[in-house]
């Protein structure tokens, strides 16, 4: 099963989805860098459901007051719609290509593109169709 790790917290989640460790993606990175646009932690997909967007948080020693949570809940907000569209943004430079294009449209034949470029397609289709979750995990352990 694959585990999603950050600070001492770990999650585990079914061997059967794709999990992205989006800043260890090099699609990812070029296209976030470019545009200087955050990201998520994790971009998953469960192929029965749709995509959870996950960031994981283990903050350690430190205070966090009223206008501290309401400028993390911001900033969470904000990394999840820069990661919505840099997923688009990476799927519509794939479909961009006729190849992918041609394959992509024929359901049967998606199998024969890259895994690599795939997930960044099925998760924009996921997130237009609006099966898309957004998962915020924060530990303080001040």
């Amino acid at each position: 099963m694959p585990v999603l790790r950050e600070g001492d917290q770990e999650i585990q989640i079914p061997s059967t989805w794709q999990v992205v460790k989006l800043d260890e993606h090099p699609y990812y990175r070029q296209a976030s860098g470019k545009y200087s646009l955050k990201s998520m932690d994790y971009l998953i997909l469960d192929p029965t459901w749709g995509v959870y967007l996950v960031e994981l948080k283990d903050y350690d020693d430190i205070s966090l007051n009223a206008a501290d949570k309401e400028e993390l809940a911001t900033t969470l907000d904000q990394k999840a719609a820069d990661t919505k569209t840099l997923i688009r943004s990476i799927a519509h430079m794939h479909m961009r290509k006729p190849y992918y294009r041609w394959l992509w449209a024929v359901p049967l034949l998606r199998s024969l593109l890259p895994q690599r470029s795939t997930v960044w397609l099925e998760a924009a289709e996921m997130i237009e169709a609006g099966k898309c979750i957004t998962l915020y995990d924060v530990r303080h352990h001040g």
